[in-house]
């Protein structure tokens, strides 16, 4: 089981008893697959933070297919702006050394409200990479990159789990 304690901008001391840094929360196992891959995870969001520094996108991802800071994908499973999200970042660009792209988008039903049970798909077909996002054993979205910003990400990558303004749990982080 995994938490974020109360987030907060601050540098953390080494054990996080005066500030954790977690308003900015990154978590990548060591774990590394040969392609396809399945990420589950359960899910309790406690609450967004920070009205201050508020942004749209604010909420949990599933990173996968990770090869850099600056090219993986990226599954939006809550955001602040009630969406969810599939995109892929791109090396070269603004945001941490590169640019994101939507791949798919929709409103759901927030993961808010107890616990949820999160299962991120990747797997490449015929010289493309499919993505799904089950919610709670239901398929919400689905995203196919089949290369119109740049090659589909192949081969051996890791994964991750990202945290932006909002404190979370989560528990039975399963990656296959």
């Amino acid at each position: 089981m995994g938490w974020t304690g109360p987030p907060d901008h601050e540098s953390p001391s080494p054990d996080s008893s005066v500030a954790t840094g977690s308003a900015v929360f990154r978590a990548f196992p060591r774990v590394e697959t040969d392609g396809d891959s399945v990420v589950s995870l359960r899910l309790h969001a406690i609450g967004f933070v920070d009205e201050s520094n508020r942004q749209d996108w604010d909420g949990v991802h599933v990173l996968t297919r990770v090869r850099s800071e600056a090219e993986f994908y990226s599954v939006s499973v809550l955001r602040r702006d009630g969406l969810i999200a599939i995109k892929r970042k791109l090396p070269g660009g603004p945001s941490n050394g590169g640019t994101y792209v939507t791949l798919a988008s929709a409103e759901v039903p927030t993961a808010g409200d107890g616990w949820h049970d999160i299962r991120v798909d990747t797997t490449d077909r015929n010289g493309t990479v499919r993505i799904l996002l089950w919610l709670d054993g239901v398929v919400v979205l689905e995203a196919i990159d089949a290369g119109e910003f740049a090659p589909p990400i192949t081969g051996p990558s890791g994964i991750g789990i990202r945290g932006d303004n909002i404190e979370f749990t989560i528990d039975d982080l399963e990656v296959r």
